[in-house]
């Protein structure tokens, strides 16, 4: 930096020295310059205009080195890069933060790269290689997404990567995972803890038909979670296997003596999502050796070709139904539901109406015994209002959650005697955002007639709750609390609920909208015995979550 003032100042000299010249050797006024005479001036002026540009660089670059934040050491600068929204971001600043930002591996190690609109496949490619390029040998995590196909073939990101990768996520065309990144997936993968591949052919069926030859070499010693979707399963000789904890299969088809090896090599696996189209079991299948002596934490087995029968055969074989957490949706909802309530005594039930996408709704339903083991389903809306399908739990039922459609609305509530039930809780949903819909009235808006309460002996507590959902089809946010009337509530609760003793009252998201001493609210006081509200409420039903999950 030193020297540039003066480096300026001779600059400047010199090219006063050239005008001078140029002027004396012409006329005098400026006006009778000739276009060659102009075009002299020019040429000296471009002569010096890099010289100029550099002295102004370098004394931009010393004002910037008197500010605070760049005299703190490169380690500390880079180590607060740490938190900041994006590193693309702070290494556009100056080019002692872009220095030091390449500089810093661990800035660059969550590398996630999707195709943009418009963007053409091999754009995408480079990104990945040049975001790959500036992790060193920093554990990374790689999420890659391209649903159009790379001209490059040559190119295998991977080669030089796999040694250092701690998560890989590729969901590509399967000629990149056959064929063209073959030889950088067979290398090996000593810090891959999470894996996730999913294929599909650019032309012909949505899966494949293989799995990636030699995958890493059989050597990811510390791999334990595993997603798998469009490909076969891996073969049982690869030895990443034996150490999985998490394992999600979405494919075509399984049938019961593949998904039984596959449990008997990953001794270790907890948890297990299996997700097919076609799954059979033969009548005759019936091994010595299963994985009964194993307890599963979680699993979910969506199948939907099977019936209620080929299920109890699986899980009876496989040992998959001694787990804490087990999930099953099948084709019909019928024999789901009769697996659901059949040999199992349930302590606390949730049905609740879920929506997945915006014209899709399905219904949840999850119980749990007194041991805190967990079985859950989904369904579609056919089986709306039928609460009594679940009468196999209510003799031992002690806490129910469903959502106001389930209600019962019937002047007769055959079936529905619950004589143990402590705790109900009834989810609300927000009548502006429901009435175009849902075809039923929300509890509070029922018609009043005598006779349709609901005598639950032994309730304690009754909640009203609502969920906060994310924005609608429309974009339109949904509130995140639902007011009502005191006197909808207190007229809900003397005309519907009748128990033995009094009960307490929790409003969770739910405000009132009269003051606190209203003549209404004190009304509602006298009918319960004691109320609250609490925020921050969502049902566990609701807070389901396709993957196994995540371990850091």
């Amino acid at each position: 930096m030193a020297g540039t003032v003066t480096d300026y100042d001779v600059a400047l000299r010199q090219l006063s020295r050239s005008f001078i010249s140029i002027a004396a050797s012409s006329s005098c006024d400026p006006l009778s310059w000739s276009a060659e005479l102009v075009q002299r001036v020019e040429a000296a002026a471009q002569t010096f205009a890099p010289t100029w540009q550099a002295a102004l660089r370098d004394a931009g670059a010393q004002i910037n080195a008197l500010n605070p934040m760049n005299r703190l050491p490169e380690e500390l600068l880079c180590r607060i890069f740490e938190f900041a929204c994006s590193p693309t971001v702070v290494s556009a600043v100056c080019r002692r933060w872009r220095a030091a930002a390449l500089a810093y591996a661990r800035l660059w190690t969550d590398v996630f790269i999707q195709r943009r609109h418009s963007e053409f496949g091999d754009a995408t490619l480079r990104r990945l290689c040049r975001q790959l390029s500036r992790t060193g040998r920093a554990p990374a995590d790689v999420r890659f997404r391209c649903g159009v196909a790379l001209l490059s073939h040559h190119v295998d990101p991977f080669i030089e990567h796999m040694c250092h990768l701690r998560s890989l996520d590729l969901d590509i065309y399967e000629e990149y995972l056959q064929d063209y990144w073959r030889v950088g997936l067979t290398m090996a993968a000593p810090r891959l803890e999470r894996l996730s591949l999913a294929a599909a052919i650019l032309h012909g069926p949505t899966t494949v038909d293989f799995f990636p030859v030699d995958l890493f070499s059989g050597c990811a010693p510390i791999l334990r979670d595993f997603a798998l979707r469009g490909l076969n399963l891996p073969p049982l000789d690869w030895q990443p296997l034996r150490g999985l904890k998490s394992f999600a299969y979405r494919g075509e088809s399984i049938d019961g003596p593949e998904l039984l090896a596959l449990l008997q090599t990953a001794t270790q696996l907890e948890d297990l999502i299996i997700d097919v189209k076609l799954f059979s079991i033969d009548d005759t299948w019936n091994p010595r050796v299963g994985t009964s002596s194993r307890t599963f934490s979680s699993v979910k087995l969506i199948l939907w070709d099977a019936t209620h029968d080929e299920l109890v055969q699986l899980l009876r074989i496989t040992g998959l139904g001694v787990t804490r957490s087990l999930t099953v949706l099948l084709q019909s909802d019928e024999e789901a539901v009769d697996w659901f309530t059949s040999d199992f005594v349930a302590e606390s039930l949730t049905i609740h109406s879920a929506k997945v996408r915006p014209h899709k709704t399905v219904l949840i339903a999850s119980a749990k015994d007194d041991r805190g083991r967990a079985r859950s389903l989904r369904l579609s809306s056919s089986l709306s209002g039928r609460l009594v399908s679940y009468s196999a739990f209510f003799a031992d039922l002690i806490s129910l959650s469903i959502s106001e459609e389930y209600w019962p609305r019937s002047r007769s509530h055959a079936g529905l005697e619950l004589p143990k039930l402590r705790d109900l809780s009834v989810l609300l949903f927000n009548p502006v955002y429901s009435v175009h819909i849902y075809d039923f009235d929300g509890i509070l808006c029922m018609t009043l007639r005598r006779g349709r309460h609901w005598h639950l002996p032994a309730l304690r507590s009754l909640s009203l709750s609502y969920a906060c959902h994310a924005p609608n089809a429309m974009g339109i946010d949904h509130p995140r609390y639902l007011t009502v009337s005191a006197h909808d509530i207190a007229t809900f609760i003397t005309w519907n609920v009748r128990s033995n003793k009094a009960f307490s009252l929790v409003l969770n998201n739910v405000l009132l909208y009269e003051a606190p001493d209203h003549p209404e609210v004190l009304n509602l006081e006298r009918l319960v015995d004691g109320w609250t509200v609490i925020g921050d409420y969502m049902p566990e039903a609701l807070d389901d979550d396709d993957e196994p999950r995540t371990r850091r």
